[in-house]
Parts: structure tokens; sequence; C-alpha cells
């Protein structure tokens, strides 16, 4: 890792971000999902002039260690990143994975009245209980640790 030259600046931003699918589902176990997701993180990178160090998977998670990046945000890193891979993901080798991040979950739940006011009220209780429960139906949370050191 060298330092980074800018017009008015000279230093180095490196960032460790982690990666975890929704409900630390194992997806990263197959080696063609990790091979898809790694091609698209460093394509990524390499479109928006940032550098990827190290890419490391587990089962149901994957560390970052980019650098070079002092043009971006923390924020704007990982949209681009998350967002890249997932619709990758999604386009070349959904079928690895849907069943272990869609699932049953989102087919309404089946009542045994007839009467339209129960079908209502179990509608709601069900979506009331997702939410209680964190459901929120995003496909990622990120984890980030941050070291920027600047020298003029």
């Amino acid at each position: 890792m060298e330092l980074v030259r800018t017009a008015h600046s000279l230093g180095e931003a490196n960032f460790h971000l982690q990666f975890t699918p929704k409900y630390r589902r194992d997806v990263f176990r197959d080696g063609v999902v990790r091979l898809t997701c790694e091609e698209s993180f460093r394509e990524t990178a390499a479109r928006f002039g940032f550098v990827i160090h190290a890419i490391e998977f587990g089962p149901e998670h994957v560390h970052l260690f980019i650098g070079a990046c002092k043009n971006h945000s923390v924020s704007r890193l990982a949209q681009l990143l998350k967002g890249a891979s997932a619709r990758r993901l999604r386009q070349q080798c959904s079928d690895r994975f849907r069943d272990k991040l869609w699932g049953d979950s989102s087919r309404p739940v089946a009542t045994s009245s007839t009467a339209p006011s129960a079908q209502r009220r179990t509608r709601r209780s069900s979506t009331t209980s997702k939410t209680a429960n964190g459901n929120t139906g995003k496909p990622w949370t990120t984890t980030r640790t941050c070291a920027q050191n600047s020298k003029l």
C-alpha cells in the first residue's frame, strides 16, 4: 500500500468492510457464488478507481480490505459493491441460493375462517410480527471498521 497523491493532499485511506447476507445464510459455501461475487467486486473497484487489497469469504460473510479510496465515503463504497454484486448474483446464479434467502417466508398466511375480518386480522398480525422480528427485506447488512492516515 502506498500513499495516494491528489491535487491537494497526500495520504491513504483504507477500509475493512464485512458484508453479511440476510439472516446470515451460508450462500458463500458455493464456489460459483464466491467467484461471481469476487469478480463483481474487482470490476466495480476498477470502474470506480479504488483498490481491493484482500478478499476473504466465510460461509456466511465476506471481508474486503479496500485502499486508495480517498474520493469515496464508506457508505458510497458499500453502496457500489453491494449493489453491483447483488445484481450480478441475481442475474447469473440466483438458482444456487434462492431457497436460502427467500424460501417460503413471502407467502401469505392461510386461515381456516372464511370471514373477511378474520383474514384481514391474520394478515396484519403476520406483517407486524415480521417487522417486529427485523425482517426489513434488505439483502445485506454491513459491518465496517475504518483506518485513515494522512500525511502532508
